[in-house]
């Protein structure tokens, strides 16, 4: 959330210098013939730009404050995770229900038009359960690094499977 309110503020001061140097200019053109309506033009179209820049701002805060609202809980039994506070996004991962579970990654490398290269690295684990019926666990970086999240749920996994059964 810290880089979206960054990049918020800086989007805002950037709208605000747009704005004042426009401003500035308009009150500029005061000697013109034509001073009022271009001063009218000017405003409006500032305003315009304005607020098309408070928009923006606006949009990465709540893009980020919903990342917020995601929750990856570990738990002694398995897994929960809820993605953006929707109750349609909760998953879970029961530890008695998997048979095994490894980590995998993808990393797609392409080439604009321009000729830059870009890359993305996308991790998951492989979940397969006592039915035999496979799952892919999407690690999201919403939670920190991958890598550390998708090992500690392994290592997490490991230790249940460990345990002394206990029955009822």
């Amino acid at each position: 959330m810290g880089c979206a309110v960054v990049g918020a503020v800086l989007l805002l001061c950037f709208g605000g210098l747009v704005v004042f140097l426009g401003v500035a200019a308009a009150v500029g053109s005061l000697g013109s013939s034509n001073a009022l309506l271009s001063l009218l033009i000017a405003l409006g179209a500032l305003l315009l730009l304005g607020g098309l820049f408070i928009w923006g701002a606006i949009a990465i805060l709540r893009s980020a404050r919903k990342e917020g609202r995601s929750l990856l809980v570990l738990l002694p039994e398995g897994v929960v995770e809820c993605y953006r506070g929707k109750a349609d996004k909760i998953t879970a991962l029961r530890f008695d229900r998997i048979r095994r579970m490894d980590m995998n990654t993808q990393t797609v490398v392409s080439t604009d038009s321009e000729g830059n290269r870009h890359s993305s690295t996308n991790y998951w684990l492989n979940v397969y359960d006592t039915a035999g019926r496979y799952q892919k666990w999407g690690l999201r970086q919403t939670y920190g690094d991958p890598i550390v999240i998708g090992g500690n749920i392994i290592a997490a996994d490991e230790y249940y499977r460990q345990q002394p059964r206990q029955h009822p």
